[in-house]
């Protein structure tokens, strides 16, 4: 009975129409973590590239001739990926156990802190990572990053809860 009633509610023009809407929504939603994920490869890209020039050309094609690679551009590409593929949230990565809980009631968001916690400690790894780099313009990225995730996962947390509890006096 519940199936003819879904198939009966999908083919009924309210139906074609709610089931469209819903699709042009979620691809809208899809585009925009596509244009962060396009931005984040270039702003990648973008550091990696100053670093670089910050090196001077012999000790950036060292550099990258240690990780495999012959041609600093394409180093510079390959990383950029690497980097926004492991660092900026992407829910086809989660595992299918985690995926599977998405069918219990416990809500379709469930990937969302799995993401968190997975990018976070990729984003602390690889600070750390290039923190330890042998190269002074590769450690700066490193530093920056930690800072950044230092100030993300616990100064604004703490400021906020401070905030709330001021505001509140709870």
């Amino acid at each position: 009975v519940g199936t003819k009633f879904g198939r009966m509610v999908r083919e009924s023009k309210g139906g074609a129409f709610l089931s469209s809407a819903l699709k042009k929504a979620e691809d809208l939603y899809q585009g925009g973590d596509d244009i962060w994920k396009i931005y984040n490869y270039k702003f990648e890209q973008n550091k990696l590239a100053n670093a670089f020039r910050n090196m001077g050309d012999e000790a950036a094609i060292e550099y990258v001739q240690k990780r495999g690679f012959d041609d600093v551009n394409e180093f510079v590409k390959s990383e950029a990926a690497n980097i926004v593929r492991n660092n900026v949230p992407n829910y086809n990565l989660a595992p299918e156990f985690i995926k599977g809980l998405r069918k219990l009631p416990v809500g379709n968001f469930i990937a969302f802190p799995f993401e968190i916690i997975r990018t976070g400690m990729n984003t602390i790894t690889r600070g750390l990572d290039e923190l330890a780099s042998e190269s002074a313009e590769i450690q700066k990225i490193g530093l920056r990053r930690l800072t950044g995730a230092t100030t993300t996962f616990a100064v604004f947390p703490m400021a906020l809860s401070e905030f709330a509890h001021q505001v509140t006096g709870v």
